[in-house]
């Protein structure tokens, strides 16, 4: 007689995440409600702690859960915690004026390529200003992270490669109100204002839905010309929204600065 055992493994348990926008040095929107959300195991109770306030939830089905932190005025530093199975800490984290910078040249245009750029750098050490930096990606699905991104300090070995519109801004406003200060900067050179909008958006649109259009036939002819696929092409209606806009959706800002997106505009 032969007996078979069978034994049945636990089901794979991830520990919670957060999407790469919250991390150490981050700041948060002062004077509003802050939303925190990311991915955990479904049903997990996740419970996130700032300073000395907190928010509960439990994951949905597919793992995804929110919470909305009242709202805090200006200050920090402080320790945000994100507690599930286990626990994520970040460090070093700040409220203040959070501001989104995008647009395609004249905001991708890094410091380091500016008037008196080296003296610029050289002063920049501006320890409350913290800089963000989407990486250029075209996506036909939404994205809901932007990985191996972190925050960073402002200081002469970070604010060359960021956007010199976006830094100058930035500190025009911290000088003027004295509080921290977060640069999102997610832009890309030569593009289309379409190609940061959502798709259902220019559709529902009687003027702007011929965009879309255009752009099928491109796509079409240039298929059938040469086998060229420009289904993830930076110019596609959608396709930047998509992949450099949509993970941060839900971020609590103050606002946007916008620079361009008529580079067809002939």
């Amino acid at each position: 007689v032969v007996l078979a055992v069978a034994v049945l493994a636990p089901a794979l348990r991830a520990d919670p995440t957060l999407p790469s926008v919250f991390g150490d040095h981050a700041v948060l929107q002062r004077d509003q409600p802050i939303a925190v959300w990311g991915r955990a195991d479904p049903g997990e109770r996740i419970t996130v702690r700032l300073a000395k306030r907190s928010a509960s939830t439990v994951a949905g089905e597919d793992g995804r859960w929110r919470v909305e932190l009242p709202a805090y005025g200006a200050g920090g530093p402080h320790v945000l915690t994100v507690k599930g199975r286990s626990t994520i800490r970040l460090d070093d984290v700040l409220v203040g004026e959070v501001w989104i910078a995008s647009g395609q040249s004249n905001m991708a245009w890094p410091v380091k390529a500016a008037r008196d750029a080296k003296a610029e750098i050289a002063a920049s050490d501006h320890p409350r200003i913290r800089l963000f930096t989407v990486p250029r990606r075209t996506a036909l699905e939404l994205q809901h992270d932007v990985p191996d991104v972190r925050w960073h300090a402002c200081s002469p070995e970070t604010t060359g490669a960021f956007s010199a519109v976006a830094y100058y801004f930035g500190r025009a406003l911290h000088r003027e109100l004295d509080v921290p200060i977060g640069l999102v900067h997610t832009s890309w050179g030569g593009t289309p204002a379409e190609a940061w909008t959502p798709e259902a958006t220019i559709r529902s649109d009687a003027t702007l839905s011929v965009l879309i259009d255009r752009w099928k036939k491109r796509m079409e002819t240039a298929q059938a010309k040469n086998g060229k696929d420009l289904s993830r092409h930076h110019h596609r209606p959608g396709n930047l929204w998509r992949g450099m806009v949509a993970p941060l959706v839900g971020l609590s800002v103050r606002g946007v600065i916008w620079y361009q997106g008529e580079s067809n505009a002939g």
